[in-house]
């Protein structure tokens, strides 16, 4: 199947948001909070080149201990449906199994030194979560298998306040010192 999303520039994201279909039984059609696609297209019409301000580091915090990000680089749409399609329809696992944590999308990348770690939304509107960022380490075993044994950790209440929150590399460094203190 053809992305449908594959002529939608970032900016045009609210045109999308609300009934965004991943043409996936496990993904199916979701609804993008409002603020969400407001921090979104924000921060894609401000285009800050994390490189030069050096604040862009964020502390993920997995239940296996915690890590130092460097700066996220928000998925455009056509991107937000493959990344999610393809964790969807992995073919790592058996037929059947899913790799992503149900209610959670990937909107971003960023690395840590290991490698891969995504920053998602939680879009299941009958939880506490919903709208909700949340870091989760990129897997190709089955949920709660192998290298997918880490449940998503909290990032930020929405995405305008991950942004807010970036630290400079040191900042990051202290705060990863700190958590690790005994």
């Amino acid at each position: 199947m053809s992305n449908p999303y594959e002529d939608v520039d970032a900016e045009d994201f609210a045109d999308i948001a609300k009934g965004f279909n991943f043409n996936s039984p496990h993904l199916g059609k979701v609804d993008f909070p409002d603020q969400f696609v407001a921090d979104y297209v924000s921060e894609v019409l401000r285009g800050v080149d994390w490189l030069e301000t050096e604040i862009g580091y964020s502390v993920a915090r997995f239940a296996s201990g915690a890590v130092i990000c460097g700066p996220a680089m928000l998925l455009g749409p056509r991107h937000i449906y493959s990344i999610n399609r393809i964790l969807d329809e992995s073919l790592y696992v058996e037929k059947g199994a899913i790799i992503l944590p149900p209610g959670y999308y990937v909107v971003a990348e960023c690395y840590d030194d290991s490698g891969t770690v995504y920053l998602t939304i939680n879009l299941d509107q009958g939880g506490g979560d919903y709208g909700k960022i949340f870091f989760w380490r990129k897997a190709h075993d089955a949920l709660g298998t192998g290298d997918n044994t880490d449940p998503p950790a909290f990032a930020a209440d929405t995405l305008g306040a991950y942004f807010a929150g970036l630290k400079t590399e040191a900042e990051a460094q202290a705060e990863l010192v700190r958590l690790n203190r005994p």
